[in-house]
């Protein structure tokens, strides 16, 4: 169990007698502090003035702006110079075979070039026909040459007729250039198979556009003289100038007293 806390109570008793006998206490002697020692020397940077150094252009992001890099040198080009050929191409070499059994025929506006089967060569007359169809074309420059050419074969293999239909339109095509004829003016095409009765040719057509007037015909070429004694050419003898035209007869005067037409009336 606990007990009741009870009030304490405590009595002091002083001596003054004692007290007194003991003195006043002599005050402290004064003492000196002893001395410290010096703080090293620190080297601190200097300080930065900020009202000295230049002040930085702010942006709204706070970020330094964005320098941009130089532009690069212009690229310097040297001028073109085109290359001008000396000469004209030569004209390709015409396939000339004297044995290829072609035989050659007229059609309307054209010549038609029958080959042999399996075969796109041409033989002398077939040659000859197509430069005299050239050089008609070459008179008109405004006429182009059609070239048409088939083939025999089967329809299960097509592409052996129109490889061989074409190696005989530029066979044809070889021969008008070499007599002159300008390739823009030839238009082959190679239409490979044919089942008609002759399938193994090229036909030939001279086209003129609308319209355009028939080309002027040249003046015939004058003969030459014979020559004369000793081989050399006569000397032509000069054309005669025309004869100036008579003078006309004066006209008679009228004798005197004769009545003059205005007198009659």
């Amino acid at each position: 169990m606990l007990c009741p806390t009870l009030p304490s109570s405590a009595q002091v008793s002083v001596d003054q007698g004692a007290l007194d006998s003991l003195g006043t206490p002599a005050p402290p002697a004064h003492v000196t502090p002893a001395a410290r020692p010096p703080a090293p020397e620190r080297h601190l940077p200097p300080r930065h003035d900020a009202s000295r150094a230049p002040a930085k252009p702010k942006t709204q992001s706070g970020r330094p702006p964005v320098i941009a890099p130089a532009a690069p040198p212009k690229a310097v080009l040297p001028p073109f110079e085109p290359t001008v050929p000396t000469r004209p191409n030569p004209p390709p070499p015409v396939p000339l075979v004297p044995d290829a059994p072609d035989t050659v025929s007229a059609i309307p506006g054209g010549t038609r070039v029958t080959f042999g089967a399996g075969r796109s060569d041409l033989n002398p007359a077939a040659v000859d026909a197509l430069r005299s169809l050239a050089r008609t074309a070459k008179a008109d420059p405004a006429a182009t040459l059609e070239i048409n050419a088939w083939a025999a074969g089967t329809p299960d293999d097509p592409s052996t007729p129109r490889r061989l239909s074409l190696a005989r339109a530029l066979a044809v095509r070889a021969v008008l250039i070499s007599e002159g004829i300008a390739s823009p003016r030839i238009h082959p095409r190679a239409l490979g198979i044919d089942t008609g009765d002759t399938p193994d040719r090229a036909e030939i057509t001279r086209t003129v556009p609308a319209g355009t007037p028939p080309p002027t015909p040249a003046a015939p070429a004058q003969p030459s003289p014979p020559p004369g004694p000793g081989g050399k050419p006569a000397a032509s003898s000069p054309t005669p100038a025309p004869s100036p035209p008579a003078p006309s007869p004066p006209a008679k005067a009228a004798p005197a007293g004769a009545a003059t037409p205005a007198s009659k009336r």
